[in-house]
């Protein structure tokens, strides 16, 4: 039996492992009514709340379950509050009872994963979470922390100004990503760990990590050593071990973040060159831009290469989904390469999209035999590529990037795809209007994520094909002192647009409890940007 909440009666009622929390909870029959003083980010589905306000000084946890392994950390979470309870020196008067009901303990994280809860805060001292696994009850907590208000008086350490609360919630979009980009410029382990954790805290689960172009290739890899020896910036200090790949990964299952590597390929491909010159073009007119070149795809090495590597990341990584690029191939740079036009020649590939299809499939087995699904960048649609190789029944995403015209025509023929469009955060003015929008302050761009409607100009047939999106922070002039503020909070705007439900969309109404989303980050440690003049009192 898991607990359920009707008004302010606890009942119980039992849910199927696994089932589905909105759901079973059906009986609630809750409707978004007045937030009171509550700043929730991002909106949940249905969130009622009353006036009254209550003061602990301590916090205690009466459900036993889910104590250890993959549900370790919500305890985690909520005994971080308990220590800072703790170090204030001030002695417990009353106690805030936080009771679980959490289904599986022990989820697999993966696309398509429950992510639904339920949250009550009562006035008599309780606070109730049920989840259908682990990851739900990590957002539950989220959700449960921002219900706390900072005191100013300091007169007491857990103040809530707006119980009783229930929180009724699940995501709008599974797919809900930042992409980040350390080829460009190397970004430290740790900075790629407290992103996770600052993906975490705005109810994102996909980490897309970037990890490797043409201007440097910083993944260390076992089978294939003369990638990150010859191509990263300077070896091995710019580099990411196995080990600290799957540090990151092992972090994002903790806190419910999916980890997926993009391997850029062919194209972007010249620093896999400098530690392997056999298995890229040889273009030198191209040379002037390390962008322009390309794997050789007729060259038996180039595939054992792949097979190394991709073997490596693997060993390490737990996502199903592998990103493998596609965009932005060079095709003149193949054939200025005498041998590859010669081959291409004898193996009647006239074009360079016929050629980008060979590599593709050859491509499917070694992703097939290793367990990897594939997302892949607009271009390869565009080209006409063959993404259904027979035999090799893997699944396949397009990520779109440039314009939602392209999205509808992935969608409508039947493929799944992710909006990036609109999104990029490296651009000064990413607003998709005409003519676009422009403001006195980058971060005032926000808007522009927020108002962003992902299923604009996408027919209803086809809009259950749409996964989500990603927001995307390229690396050419970030790195570890920088990337934080570029990031945040502007892709706090792109997680409620995936999270909330289409009509939670007012920039009026949003700017207050983003202006709280950014201090919070802040006060636990995430180097956000603000977006109005204010003063931060203590969220952590």
């Amino acid at each position: 039996a898991v607990w359920c909440f009707v008004g302010l009666r606890t009942e119980k009622m039992k849910v199927e492992n696994g089932g589905h929390v909105l759901a079973a909870l059906a009986v609630a029959t809750l409707v978004s009514g007045a937030l009171g003083d509550l700043s929730l980010w991002p909106m949940p589905v249905s969130v009622t709340s009353g006036r009254i306000s209550a003061c602990y000084d301590d916090v205690v946890f009466a459900t036993p379950e889910c104590e250890s392994g993959r549900a370790g950390p919500v305890r985690q979470r909520l005994h971080a509050l308990r220590a800072r309870i703790k170090d204030s020196g001030r002695r417990a008067q009353s106690t805030l009872t936080v009771h679980s009901a959490i289904a599986d303990c022990a989820a697999d994280l993966q696309f398509g994963l429950d992510e639904s809860y339920v949250l009550n805060i009562t006035t008599s001292g309780n606070a109730y979470i049920v989840a259908p696994n682990q990851y739900a009850a990590y957002h539950a907590v989220e959700t449960f922390l921002q219900t706390i208000v900072p005191d100013s008086s300091e007169s007491c350490t857990i103040k809530f100004d707006s119980i009783p609360v229930t929180v009724v919630d699940e995501p709008r979009f599974p797919w809900r990503g930042l992409l980040i980009d350390s080829s460009r410029h190397f970004l430290s382990t740790s900075t790629v760990l407290s992103m996770v954790d600052a993906l975490a805290m705005n109810k994102m689960n996909v980490l897309h990590w970037h990890i490797v172009d043409a201007i440097s290739f910083p993944l260390q890899s076992e089978r294939a050593p003369l990638l990150a020896v010859g191509g990263a910036y300077k070896y091995p200090e710019a580099t990411y071990t196995l080990d600290d790949v799957a540090a990151v990964v092992d972090h994002g299952n903790e806190v419910g973040v999916r980890v997926v590597l993009e391997l850029d390929m062919p194209g972007h491909a010249y620093s896999w060159g400098v530690g392997y010159p056999d298995i890229t073009a040889n273009c030198p007119d191209y040379a002037y831009n390390p962008n322009n070149i390309a794997l050789d795809p007729s060259q038996n090495a180039t595939y054992e290469v792949i097979t190394g590597l991709l073997t490596d990341v693997r060993e390490v990584t737990t996502d199903l989904w592998l990103h493998t690029g596609g965009d932005e191939v060079v095709f003149s740079c193949w054939f200025s390469d005498p041998d590859i036009s010669a081959w291409a020649s004898k193996e009647g590939l006239t074009t360079g999209e016929e050629i980008l299809n060979y590599f593709e499939q050859r491509l499917d087995p070694i992703l097939y035999e290793l367990g990897f699904n594939r997302i892949v960048w607009q271009e390869v649609f565009n080209y006409g590529v063959n993404l259904n190789t027979p035999g090799f029944p893997i699944d396949n995403i397009v990520q779109v990037w440039k314009d939602s015209t392209t999205l509808a025509q992935i969608l409508d023929a039947g493929n799944k795809g992710l909006m990036s469009f609109g999104w990029y955060l490296d651009q000064q003015i990413p607003s998709t209007l005409d003519p676009p929008t422009t403001y006195y302050e980058y971060e005032d761009t926000w808007q522009d994520f927020y108002t962003l409607e992902p299923t604009t100009g996408i027919s209803s047939d086809s809009q259950s094909l749409l996964l989500g999106g990603e927001a995307c922070m390229w690396g050419e002039t970030v790195d570890d002192y920088s990337i934080f503020p570029r990031i945040w909070p502007r892709t706090s705007a792109a997680a409620e647009r995936l999270w909330s439900p289409e009509k939670v969309n007012s920039v009026d109404e949003a700017t207050p409890r983003l202006s709280d989303q950014a201090c919070r980050m802040s006060g636990n440690g995430i180097p956000s940007a603000q977006i109005e003049p204010r003063y931060c009192p203590n969220f952590s």
